[in-house]
């Protein structure tokens, strides 16, 4: 092999490297996404339920006066 020949492997060898850092990077957020977008949810959730309580608090508490 001559010294060009592995200059140029060396170069695609770490071209390599850098696309799969990248993947593993992008592989990384799309799991962080993924994590954030069910606390969302979840949070949406309780909000809702939190919405129906105060609500049903108000009837009663209208009902009492």
């Amino acid at each position: 092999m001559t010294y060009e020949q592995a200059q140029e492997q060396t170069k695609e060898l770490t071209e390599k490297q850098k696309q799969v850092k990248k993947q593993k990077s992008i592989g990384s957020l799309a799991k962080q996404i993924d994590r954030k977008e069910k606390e969302i949810a979840r949070l949406q959730a309780q909000l809702e339920k939190a919405k129906t309580d105060l609500e049903k608090l108000k009837e009663e508490l209208m009902e009492l006066l």
